[in-house]
C-alpha cells in the first residue's frame, strides 16, 4: 500500500506537476480534521521509507524528494530538505546509499545549498562514498 502511494505521488510529481499542491502551507486532512505543510510532511515522510523503507520505497522516496526540490518555489523549504537530506546521509542513518539516494543529494544540492561550503559539503560526502578510505581534503 505505501509503495502504491509513493507511486502515485511521483507519478503526479512527473507527469503532471501539481506545484500548488507542493506549495499549500496547509492541507485539510478529511479523515482526521487537521492542517498539515504538505511539502514538509512530504519530505519527512519519504526521509522515513530511505532510512528503513525496502529497496522500492527507498528509491521512489528520494525520487520524491528531488522532484520536491525542483517543484517547490520556496528557497526556505528547500534548503530545510537540503539540510535533512545531509543529517540523515552524515549520521549514518541510511541502509544503502544507491544511486537514487545520491541523486536525490544531488539535486537537493542544486537547488538548496545556499552558499558554496554547503557545496563543499556535499561534493566531500560524495567523494568519501566514492572513494572511501581515501581523505577527502585533499
Amino acid at each position: 500500500m505505501r509503495e502504491e502511494a509513493l507511486s502515485t505521488i511521483l507519478k503526479a510529481l512527473t507527469l503532471n506537476i501539481k506545484q500548488k499542491f507542493v506549495e499549500l502551507k496547509k492541507a485539510l486532512l478529511p479523515f482526521q480534521g487537521f492542517y498539515i505543510n504538505v511539502f514538509v510532511t512530504l519530505v519527512y515522510q519519504c526521509l522515513h521509507f530511505i532510512k528503513k523503507g525496502s529497496p522500492t520505497k527507498m528509491k521512489q522516496a528520494a525520487h520524491i524528494i528531488g522532484l520536491l526540490s525542483m517543484v517547490t518555489t520556496s528557497v526556505e523549504k528547500v534548503h530545510e530538505a537540503y539540510e535533512d537530506v545531509m543529517t540523515a546521509l552524515s549520521q549514518g542513518g541510511l541502509k544503502s546509499k544507491t544511486l537514487e539516494i545520491l541523486h536525490c543529494l544531488a539535486v537537493v544540492t542544486f537547488f538548496g545549498a545556499s552558499n558554496p561550503n554547503e557545496t563543499e559539503l556535499v561534493m566531500k560526502l560524495l567523494w568519501d562514498i566514492i572513494n572511501p578510505g581515501t581523505n577527502s581534503s585533499v
